[in-house]
């Protein structure tokens, strides 16, 4: 797997701080679980995947400041295994991608998560589905914020990527399609701000192809 992808990944849907290797991520992220919050360490391996048992856990003490070591204590718990497991699940969902970007788009209306990748129109954050652009290509939603006040701009963000393919020729005509797909899908959105990677990109098809290019193609 490609270990930037899955890095980035981690870094937007679960805000993780990645250090990355030739065949390993060393990966720190906070997970809330109902009799705790958590700050976790673990190790991804480039074959393998989440390396199990390579996780230190540590503890938020109640008012204060440090986060001692509780890994024998969290490690067989179900609450914690369970933030594990969608870690694992988020990162097998990415491990087909040979090469991907981050699409934000934010917006005050909601149906934009439907409409790019069949999320739907809560604000809930998770994991939505997928949606498959041409053959090779797919849109993956990673997450959104979430507040209370009516038609405040929410953000919701995405990966695109793209899987191994033969030959620089596909991955341009798969650009393509996706920046269709995209602009298609965001272009009555009069309030929306689209950002591609690291730059804000105006709603236009060609704008948006270039902008996908610099990443997948």
């Amino acid at each position: 797997m490609d270990l930037q992808i899955v890095g980035e990944m981690l870094r937007t849907r679960h805000r993780a701080t990645v250090d990355m290797s030739s065949d390993f991520l060393e990966v720190e992220m906070k997970a809330s679980i109902p009799s705790a919050l958590l700050r976790i360490e673990f190790m991804v391996h480039r074959e393998t995947g989440l390396v199990p048992g390579t996780w230190k856990i540590y503890e938020r003490q109640p008012g204060g400041r440090e986060w001692p070591e509780r890994t024998k204590y969290y490690e067989t718990d179900p609450d914690f295994l369970n933030v594990m497991k969608e870690v694992q699940d988020d990162i097998k969902s990415v491990s087909h991608f040979s090469k991907a970007v981050v699409i934000s788009v934010t917006t005050t209306d909601p149906t934009v998560q439907f409409e790019i990748a069949g999320a739907g129109p809560s604000k809930s954050i998770g994991a939505g589905p997928n949606k498959s652009i041409g053959e090779g290509a797919e849109i993956k939603y990673l997450t959104g914020t979430i507040h209370e006040t009516l038609a405040f701009p929410e953000t919701y963000q995405f990966l695109l990527g793209i899987f191994k393919i033969a030959g620089a020729m596909s991955a341009e005509i798969l650009a393509q399609i996706a920046a269709q797909y995209l602009y298609d899908a965001v272009k009555e959105k009069r309030d929306l701000k689209l950002k591609i990677g690291d730059s804000e990109v105006p709603v236009d098809k060609e704008k948006i192809e270039e902008a996908i290019r610099r990443y997948v193609v």
